[in-house]
């Protein structure tokens, strides 16, 4: 382009730039608080509509806008402020936090010079919000670091507890009569126990599954078992004869059935029927309309109500956060319980889905990765072999013990990794080798990780079973990535005990 550039100036630029900014601006009288000019976008902030404009904005009158006194003191004042900030109603009935900057300015009117307030406002309600999310998110993992310590200790002591109750419950004669009834309340409580902290941990740090192989059959009837006891409302199974197994976490699914269960109770307060069906699904061709993560075989679920149905105004969001049509004040209102049944089958890689008809009833619908293979085995009652128990904590060591001698195993302990690795060592070299090692992951002077490398050094095919009280610990989910054959979680029965061992045993 030849020659000299034009310059952009004079009053209709400077005025453009006015109205384009994307700041909100306000010229205001501090005498009278009249609003003397303000930009397009602080109309929008304030609240006004399209059609108003500077000259009736709202009537001119700064006051009529909503703000509390202080800021209309300021503003009257000469006082120059940064960053005051205030909050704002508008005429929809928002509220949006303000951060007000204030300067003063001298122009030339048609009265001679004169005195105006310029202010600037920034709308930092969104900046508030991400802030309030990442406190929210600190104070649940501040949360789950302490859930964390105290499940590690409380499952220690519940291990104790249950596996005690397994022993006596095995030692009773045929029939048991009401001592085996008041030992299976005992257990029924202690495994309730086992669930709150559970629940907690999913909750506050995520939550990532500790995955085995389930048939869910045996899930489904012990969560509605539990969820159902005392209520007016019973429940109904059918199941499909070849139900494939999952690799799921056995505790968070129960979590979620509960879960699902409980909305299911709730929706019918006078009594009623539940349904709960498992059979296999497939996609299709390869395809389906279910946003599942990969093709090929599902386990689905259905729980399914003859309750008042979900209106279909709450029906898209009741997985949300905290959305509840309940009366707060008791945790059943928090509106988490469907929330966390969501997290935990996406961690899962699995869908959950609803269909509800208001009057009718309501159908949840929870779909699972099939596990290929065989169906993992629950009816073996005794076992053959040498174990190795390595736990720091006695009483562990001691009722992890009985429970494995009651089954025929026979049993030597190590309180300690190098104490474990010497024992495993001379046990080798004696031609008497250990069949599996329960290895605890959290002890003094080196835990699981470190001893399960040097057993790896001494025996390539060592079968370990990673026990741990911390159910969220990633060698626990991802066991076999640092080296051990299965994963069984604090606190454990003397059935679960038995079928770990018999999965690492008959490979």
């Amino acid at each position: 382009m030849g020659g000299k550039e034009k310059i952009p100036g004079g009053p209709e630029w400077y005025r453009l730039l006015f109205e384009s900014n994307p700041q909100p601006v306000m010229i205001i009288d501090p005498a009278s608080l009249k609003i003397l000019d303000a930009n397009k976008a602080a109309m929008s902030c304030c609240g006004a509509g399209p059609k108003d404009t500077g000259k009736d904005f709202p009537a001119a009158d700064f006051k009529q806008l909503g703000f509390d006194t202080q800021l209309l003191e300021i503003v009257s004042g000469d006082e120059e402020v940064t960053g005051f900030a205030c909050s704002h109603r508008g005429k929809d009935d928002g509220v949006a936090d303000l951060e007000i900057t204030i300067r003063n300015i001298e122009f030339a009117g048609e009265r001679g010079p004169g005195r105006a307030r310029l202010l600037l406002l920034n709308d930092v309600t969104r900046g508030k919000s991400i802030e309030y999310e990442l406190l929210k998110a600190r104070k649940l993992e501040s949360v789950g670091l302490l859930a964390g310590g105290i499940a590690h200790d409380f499952n220690n002591l519940l291990t104790a507890i249950l596996g005690n109750i397994s022993l006596a419950k095995m030692n009773l004669p045929p029939g048991g009569g009401k001592l085996y009834e008041r030992l299976a309340d005992a257990e029924r409580a202690s495994l309730k126990a086992k669930d709150l902290t559970y629940q907690l941990l999913t909750f506050s740090k995520g939550g990532e599954p500790c995955k085995e192989k389930l048939l869910l059959p045996e899930v489904l009837r012990d969560a509605a078992a539990q969820t159902l006891a005392g209520s007016p409302v019973s429940a109904e199974f059918r199941f499909c004869q070849d139900l494939w197994p999952v690799e799921a976490d056995r505790a968070q699914m129960k979590i979620v059935l509960q879960n699902v269960i409980a909305n299911a109770r709730e929706a019918m307060p006078a009594g009623g029927r539940i349904t709960l069906e498992a059979d296999n699904f497939r996609t299709a061709g390869g395809h389906s309309p279910l946003p599942l993560v990969k093709n090929g075989r599902y386990v689905r679920i259905k729980v399914a109500d003859r309750g008042r149905g979900i209106p279909p105004e709450n029906l898209e969001r009741i997985f949300d956060p905290y959305f509840t049509t309940k009366k707060m004040g008791s945790l059943k209102g928090m509106g988490m319980g469907l929330a966390i049944v969501y997290s935990i089958i996406s961690k899962h890689n699995g869908f959950v889905g609803v269909e509800s008809e208001p009057g009718e009833g309501t159908t949840f619908y929870i779909y699972l990765p099939a596990l290929e293979g065989e169906i993992p085995r629950t009816d073996s009652k005794t076992g053959a072999g040498r174990v190795l128990v390595v736990d720091d904590e006695e009483m562990v060591r001691e009722v992890a013990g009985e429970m494995l001698m009651n089954l025929d195993y026979e049993v030597a302990y190590a309180a300690d990794g190098n104490s474990a690795v010497e024992i495993y060592r001379s046990a080798s070299q004696s031609g008497n080798p250990f069949d599996a090692v329960v290895l605890d992951l959290t002890m003094p002077g080196g835990g699981g990780p470190q001893v399960i490398k040097r057993l790896l050094e001494l025996d390539p095919r060592v079968r370990a079973i990673a026990s741990s009280g911390y159910p969220d610990d990633p060698v626990m989910r991802d066991f076999r990535k640092y080296g051990y054959m299965e994963s069984i979680a604090k606190p454990y029965r003397l059935e679960d005990l038995n079928r770990k061992l018999h999965s690492v045993l008959e490979r």
